[in-house]
């Protein structure tokens, strides 16, 4: 590592001050075109009407549950109360992709409630125009057939729309058919991006994802009570489906996490009572356009860093506005975490044990936890963090 940065393996007490650079734009690519589409209500619900009579009504019956969701619902109390349903990644994806078409139904003066298949075909023609991904498309129309379908469920003798929209709308037809992948990182390039981090606790943060996978809101998530150094285990949580699983740590990367929590945590942020592994100095848990920009950052000053696409991600008055995607981004490390995986022969199951990826429920039976972590603990090297 450079003389500037601290090595991995011999960690002093001097805890840099973070950079107060503005967040970059290297977001999930599964959320590049949703996540700009939540906005702030300027209606309130005393004085002004909405397109949706149910909207003020099931708001405020849902207000808690909004609250703990932390997204800003469509102006539909319909979507309201199918995205509660949900799990609060799906709901959070979901939610941008509703708030979008509830606001281009409402500017025709259309409630979900009276849409028909035309309706959402010439919605779907209409982002057509923006060249979004397949992957994309596939989002909304799950989401928009999602809501229609339980409110046909509740109110309607023959689901009539959802069924059509199931049947007619193919993501393919309406998107420009391209595909945004992320390429892992070579180990030089792993190594100069290590380099670039400017504290121990950014360095962590990106030796967490690349030995053991966690997705960027898991990783900000990780709470110090999760981490058992006896058993040398960890315990993660997968934000997308909602549920837990458990990673063997290596004897390094145990090492490294003891010394971090107990010597150098406390002096990086001194509120005893802040649950986090990874803190954020002024409290509480590390955002995510903080870590965004961390990383970012970093493979810019690494040398590592460019522009791989441009990806649409908004369309007003007919202009369609453009995002830079950039080769290394927090969710490209996961790229990389599989690589390694690959690198070492871990079997199929295992890999999918270790990323977490969504099984089929015969598929779930048959899975073996305890022989996925024992094969992960046995065979599985991650990186050679001794010579970092």
């Amino acid at each position: 590592m450079s003389e500037k940065n601290h090595e991995l393996t011999d960690f002093s007490d001097e805890h840099p001050q973070e950079s107060t650079e503005s967040p970059s734009t290297n977001e999930d690519v599964e959320d590049s075109d949703l996540k700009s589409n939540n906005h702030n209500h300027t209606k309130t619900a005393t004085n002004e009407s909405y397109i949706c009579d149910y909207y003020v009504k099931i708001r405020s019956e849902y207000k808690s549950e909004l609250e703990d969701l932390s997204f800003t619902p469509p102006e539909c109390g319909y979507c309201i109360e199918y995205l509660c349903t949900l799990s609060s990644g799906t709901g959070r994806r979901y939610s941008s992709c509703l708030n979008k078409f509830i606001n281009w139904l409402h500017k025709e003066g259309i409630c979900i409630k009276d849409v028909t298949f035309i309706n959402v075909r010439d919605y779907f023609e209409f982002r057509a125009e923006e060249g979004l991904a397949t992957s994309t498309i596939q989002v909304y129309k799950s989401a928009i057939s999602g809501v229609i379908s339980r409110y046909e469920a509740e109110h309607k003798e023959f689901p009539a729309v959802s069924w059509k929209i199931e049947n007619n709308i193919d993501p393919k037809d309406y998107s420009d058919g391209k595909s945004y992948e992320r390429r892992p990182l070579t180990d030089e390039e792993v190594n100069k991006l290590l380099e670039a981090l400017d504290d121990v606790r950014n360095q962590l943060m990106v030796l967490t994802i690349l030995e053991l996978g966690p997705r960027s809101e898991a990783t900000r998530r990780i709470k110090t009570s999760d981490v058992d150094l006896e058993e040398k285990t960890i315990k993660l949580q997968n934000t997308k489906y909602d549920r837990e699983y458990a990673m063997p740590l290596n004897d390094d990367f145990a090492s490294l996490l003891k010394h971090w929590i107990e010597n150098l945590r406390l002096g990086f942020c001194p509120d005893e009572d802040n649950p986090y592994l990874f803190p954020s100095r002024e409290g509480e848990q590390l955002s995510s356009s903080r870590f965004i920009t961390i990383v970012g950052g970093a493979a810019e000053e690494a040398g590592i860093q460019e522009v791989i696409t441009e990806m649409p991600y908004s369309r007003t008055e007919g202009d369609v506005e453009y995002k830079s995607k950039y080769k290394v981004d927090v969710h490209s490390l996961r790229h990389t975490f599989s690589r390694l995986l690959k690198r070492d022969k871990i079997s199929k199951p295992t890999r999918a044990y270790a990323l977490d990826h969504s099984l089929d429920v015969t598929d779930s039976y048959g899975v073996d936890k305890e022989a996925c972590r024992e094969e992960l603990r046995n065979d599985f090297n991650g990186l050679n963090i001794s010579e970092l």
